[in-house]
């Protein structure tokens, strides 16, 4: 399926003219299989238009299309839309609400009316895939939790549900380099397996590159770029985001003579 955003506008809240500068003022589209990273500065939208994709938030002028047809006068369009992705916030805390482990993650399940037997299956094989072997791990409070693995519970609750398109938010944010490596295999694994979409924002630039396909570059709430991860313009992309060390090691190594070290 296609999504295409067209004129979108979304105001500051509390605003309905035109003389304040909007929060994004973007027209794009992508396929729901595509896997696209998300940077740019504070501020420049990013975490926006995510909430646009989702359904969370609604334009205040402009269309958005699912396989050309218009959703927003639709209700039942709309709501169709709406379920075609599962959203994963910056702070796990929005996310994690039900007293225990298996039970928040189990959350997402309660509309597809499955048997216990299955919906148990789904958590148990979920939370293997996030890192958490220990079957007894699903009965251990979610208040008891630490950071890594509060973010690591809230991603399994939405990769249970195994919507088309994953919103990530930051999915790597505070982790240490196991639980880094481990989300990173967990999305990509996932998403060939089973021809899912992703949509991530990070500032972790070696993260994207080996998670996405694409890079969509924000700035002051528009789309400002657009590039294959096949072909980055490394100096396009530093206006935008911190390039790892190693990239600024390689191009001193070119500097003396050397040749590239990064393949």
């Amino acid at each position: 399926m296609q999504i295409e955003l067209k004129n979108i506008v979304v105001l500051p809240d509390g605003l309905s003219g035109k003389s304040e500068k909007p929060r994004l003022s973007i027209s794009c589209s992508f396929q729901t299989t595509d896997k696209i990273g998300i940077v740019g500065l504070s501020g420049s939208g990013k975490t926006t238009l995510l909430q646009l994709l989702a359904g969370m938030l609604e334009p205040d002028s402009g269309d958005i299309l699912l396989d050309s047809e218009n959703i927003l006068p639709n209700k039942g369009l709309f709501k169709h839309y709406q379920n075609l992705f599962a959203m994963c916030f910056q702070f796990p805390e929005m996310q994690l609400f039900e007293t225990t482990v298996g039970g928040d993650v189990a959350f997402g399940l309660k509309n597809q009316k499955l048997t216990r037997i299955e919906n148990d299956k789904r958590v148990e094989k979920i939370l293997q895939e996030v890192g958490f072997a220990n079957p007894d791990f699903r009965n251990k409070p979610t208040r008891s939790l630490s950071q890594g693995e509060k973010r690591r519970v809230a991603l399994a609750g939405i990769l249970v549900m195994e919507k088309p398109v994953l919103l990530l938010d930051e999915p790597t944010a505070g982790l240490d380099i196991f639980s880094r490596n481990l989300i990173m295999n967990t999305l990509r694994d996932y998403s060939q397996k089973k021809e899912k979409g992703m949509v991530i924002i990070s500032h972790d630039l070696q993260f994207l590159l080996q998670s996405v396909d694409k890079l969509w570059l924000m700035e002051e709430g528009r789309l400002a770029h657009s590039m294959e991860c096949s072909q980055t313009d490394f100096s396009v992309l530093k206006r935008y985001i911190e390039l790892p060390r190693a990239f600024y090691l390689n191009q001193r190594l070119i500097q003396l003579g050397y040749e590239s070290a990064l393949v």
